[in-house]
């Protein structure tokens, strides 16, 4: 018997659009984290042992750009000739393609290769890609899909993006999660659960019942993407990627590290 063991990629939902992907070398990728902070917090507090190699902010908002040199994980004898010939990130090919929010504003949406796969983390775009867009991010395996920031859980555009970049995993993003079972009780019972997680930080003046509707409405988002593909519930912050599925299916995590 092969006594040698298998490596996997491996994808951690923080929290919101903050992922850590860790690839088969055992380097990390974590992107977009948030402030914790209170006047800046969600009611989500970072994990104290949270580490990564390197970092990706796609804009400067507290909730997508946290980059602090605490979670840097420092080589070991960094000073010395390197003799293991691995690179942590072989052909990363990491670029950039600007989108907006809602707002107008801009963001960076990141897409990049691990493990064979080529990675989109669409930030918080909030309009339909453009054939200029699609062209510069090309083939995507697994794509970070931001939920929709209005009030309505219309997901028409998101499954237009879906169908021009036809990946193999989508993984909604922008969330305070819930199980489907949670989110199939409906809106009340939902906002109730998030307004139990968002309110009690006083001192962020954008936790108000607007950001706890809008959070809801994320989730009712997410739910009718879940009804619209194949989906797995994933009932752990982490999962390990080996094999990619052979249609569009949604992954959607349920738990998160954050706290």
């Amino acid at each position: 018997m092969n006594n040698l063991s298998i490596q996997y990629m491996k994808i951690t939902s923080i929290g919101l659009s903050c992922y850590l992907i860790e690839n088969k070398n055992k380097a990390r990728l974590l992107i977009d984290p948030f402030s914790d902070l209170p006047e800046h917090s969600f009611g989500l507090t970072l994990p104290k042992n949270l580490s990564a190699d390197i970092f990706l902010a796609s804009h400067a908002d507290e909730d997508h750009s946290n980059l602090n040199g605490k979670f840097a994980r420092h080589l070991k004898n960094s000073n010395k000739k390197d003799t293991t010939k691995v690179t942590p990130f072989p052909h990363l090919d990491l670029k950039g393609t600007i989108v907006k929010e809602y707002n107008g504003d801009l963001c960076i949406a990141y897409h990049f290769t691990l493990d064979n796969k080529r990675f989109l983390h669409l930030s918080d775009n909030s309009h339909p890609l453009t054939k200029n867009q699609l062209k510069e991010i090309g083939k995507i395996d697994i794509l970070f899909l931001p939920m929709p920031k209005s009030k309505s859980d219309n997901i028409k555009m998101e499954k237009e993006i879906i169908k021009k970049l036809n990946p193999k995993i989508v993984i909604p993003t922008h969330l305070i999660s819930l199980p489907v079972s949670e989110i199939n009780k409906g809106f009340e019972l939902v906002e109730k659960k998030i307004s139990k997680i968002i309110l009690p930080e006083k001192k962020n003046p954008s936790a108000n019942k607007i950001t706890v509707n809008i959070f809801t409405y994320m989730l009712l988002a997410t739910k009718n993407l879940i009804n619209s593909y194949p989906s797995i519930e994933i009932e752990s912050p982490t999962i390990k990627i080996d094999k990619l599925p052979k249609k569009t299916t949604i992954y959607h995590f349920t738990k998160y590290l954050s706290k």
